[in-house]
């Protein structure tokens, strides 16, 4: 049943539609992109190796908002992107091709080494991530082996225009940190003066929690991006 779900084509729905470059059929063109790019394989590679780790210690910040904050915890399984949902990212980032790419929670770095794969093609990219938990290093070791030169912070997010010059401009945000409605909207809202016309954000888990629904729903209801769609009820998608 698994596998078989896992074949069905995802659900995109299409939330704002005012969008001269981007549209539902756009977004279904990449979600749906056949991909044998080698790099994936690498990146199962490493989950494996990850997996065979002792669970990291989830930092103590995501007491209230986690029921494991301070355990054992952090493994690819309870925390790294599935590989389904990875894909997408790496689509969307091949589309871009980043100039400056941005992620809240690099976790073990799964999700990292997707969003890179975008940023290598341009060469000349940066691809700047911030974890807060200890396993930062290792979630920098794994987005290294698809961009040498990529970066991960252990910092809170809020911090990142402290690591940004002046006239940076952001092309590709990925945030999947915590995800209660005030850090969700804290991030979001911090990010629209620095993002390039045209640049993307997307949010992961907005509908996994009442108050990551509400997230979603409050930025939607602010009317900041010309386009908004939600992929299989998970990765929310904005874009001018």
């Amino acid at each position: 049943m698994a596998d078989a779900a896992a074949r069905e084509p995802l659900v995109i729905d299409c939330e704002t539609a005012r969008s001269d470059s981007w549209s539902v059929e756009r977004l279904r063109r990449l979600v749906d992109r056949k991909l044998r790019n080698p790099v994936l394989d690498l990146i199962e590679v490493r989950r494996r190796e990850l997996g065979g780790l002792s669970p990291f210690t989830l930092h103590s910040s995501y007491e209230g908002t986690n029921a494991h904050a301070g355990e054992a915890f952090v493994t690819p399984k309870t925390i790294s992107l599935p590989r389904r949902y990875g894909r997408v990212l790496y689509s969307i980032s091949v589309e871009l091709r980043p100039r400056l790419t941005l992620e809240a929670g690099a976790g073990l770095g799964i999700s990292g080494m997707y969003l890179a794969a975008g940023t290598s093609l341009t060469r000349t990219g940066r691809f700047l991530s911030f974890e807060i938990g200890e396993y930062a290093p290792v979630a920098e070791e794994s987005i290294r082996r698809v961009l040498p030169t990529a970066e991960v912070r252990q910092d809170d997010f809020a911090n990142f225009h402290r690591h940004l010059t002046p006239m940076a401009s952001v092309d590709l945000c990925f945030l999947d940190s915590k995800h209660d409605a005030d850090t969700v909207l804290r991030d979001y809202k911090s990010l629209l003066g620095w993002m390039r016309p045209g640049g993307v954000i997307m949010i992961d888990d907005v509908r996994s929690t009442p108050s990551s629904q509400r997230a979603w729903e409050m930025i939607l209801a602010r009317g900041d991006r010309a386009f908004a769609a939600c992929i299989q009820n998970r990765i929310g998608f904005l874009a001018a």
